[in-house]
């Protein structure tokens, strides 16, 4: 592990795969209608549009298949995509391992929960730990993010808070 980091997961969502088998065919196919179609057929370059699409979301749904999470003395840092959300250590008022209720919580993926509240849940990880820290404002606000080991996440923020001790 690097120098600093107490803790560092990434959890991946294990069937994102799934998601891509039934583009290819659709998306190839109304390029080749497209190239086709009319009095006058536009050329095959036109074919490529939607190979470019599906190359595009191959690459978003890469970049969503994992969930990364670090923590180091300073701060807990979540990305996931092209999203990332730090949380200065110094603000963190309470770290718990929960079950991750999709259903209460809007679903999977990055949700905006309640006022103040995030979500990062990756579907078929059913647990997750709830962090609560005070915003620059000084309210309360909260974040749930998957792990398939939330008390060994849970104990890593727990010692950065703690002041950076070493842990197992």
């Amino acid at each position: 592990m690097a120098r600093g980091v107490l803790h560092r997961e990434r959890t991946r969502w294990r069937r994102h795969w799934l998601l891509l088998l039934p583009l290819p065919v659709p998306l190839l196919a109304a390029g080749l209608v497209l190239a086709q179609v009319g009095s006058r057929p536009a050329p095959p370059v036109v074919a490529l549009g939607p190979a470019v699409g599906l190359v595009g979301l191959v690459v978003a749904w890469a970049l969503f298949a994992v969930l990364r999470v670090r923590v180091t003395a300073a701060e807990l840092v979540v990305r996931y995509g092209l999203y990332a959300q730090r949380i200065p250590v110094a603000r963190i008022t309470a770290a718990a391992a929960v079950d991750y209720d999709a259903r209460s919580l809007g679903g999977w993926g990055l949700r905006r929960v309640r006022a103040g509240a995030w979500a990062y849940g990756l579907a078929g990880v059913p647990r997750a730990v709830r962090i609560e820290w005070q915003g620059a404002g000084g309210g309360a606000r909260s974040l749930f993010v998957s792990s398939r080991d939330p008390e060994r996440l849970v104990a890593a923020v727990e010692r950065a808070r703690a002041g950076g001790a070493p842990g197992p």
